[in-house]
């Protein structure tokens, strides 16, 4: 009997005993391996293709370029690329950035290591994953469910969100007042069951409700 295939992990951080320390953590494991590492976004970029992780943890801070650009390169050649932003900050903007550019989720270094398995292991099966939620993959049927509930303005404040405009910004480009743009959007993080601005364009995204480069464009 065949024994079942492993996460192949690569790990990006410009800190060898960061790498090395969540290396030691993730191959406690018996289902996880790390493939390789990297300490630099040129290093993720040209190390990607060769190993073909099914799984990136990419710290932001790299020495020769922001986390952003090996994200978004890698998610250009391989569009299926399950990149988690691995971060000290739940900075909402970068994260929101990262995500624009291609990963599909992020999860704080200070997480619990079972937060960080589950999520590991949601990327992998392709799971709707947001900060290493272990419950999220299944609460996913429900979160599509209600996504039909948005209304036309709060779909239309969502597509704005998910472009990383403010409440000024989304309020002069609807037609709204402020106080019903921020109306809006506590009833979209409500419906989408998320905490911040970040995890409700992710949950969107991930759920194919908005498309992040789609709404983008002009």
């Amino acid at each position: 009997m065949s024994q079942p295939r492993k996460i192949r992990i690569l790990l990006v951080d410009d800190h060898a005993v960061v790498r090395q320390g969540f290396a030691a953590l993730l191959r406690l494991q018996p289902d996880f391996v790390i493939a390789g590492h990297a300490a630099t976004a040129r290093e993720a970029i040209d190390i990607y293709p060769q190993i073909n992780p099914d799984v990136v943890l990419m710290d932001l801070n790299l020495p020769d370029a922001d986390g952003t650009v090996a994200i978004q390169t890698i998610a250009e050649r391989n569009p299926t690329a399950q990149i988690a932003v691995l971060t000290m900050y739940d900075n909402e903007e970068r994260l929101l950035q990262a995500m624009r550019c291609g990963a599909k989720t992020y999860l704080l270094k200070s997480a619990e290591p079972e937060t960080l398995f589950d999520t590991i292991r949601n990327l992998a099966a392709s799971a709707v994953c947001v900060g290493g939620t272990r419950a999220l993959s299944e609460r996913s049927a429900a979160l599509t469910r209600d996504h039909f509930s948005l209304s036309p303005r709060e779909f239309l404040v969502l597509t704005q969100v998910a472009q990383g405009k403010s409440n000024d910004e989304i309020a002069s480009a609807l037609f709204m007042s402020v106080n019903t743009v921020k109306t809006h959007v506590r009833s979209v993080l409500a419906k989408l069951d998320a905490k911040s601005r970040t995890a409700a364009v992710a949950h969107a995204v991930r759920l194919g409700i908005i498309g992040i480069r789609d709404s983008e464009a002009d």
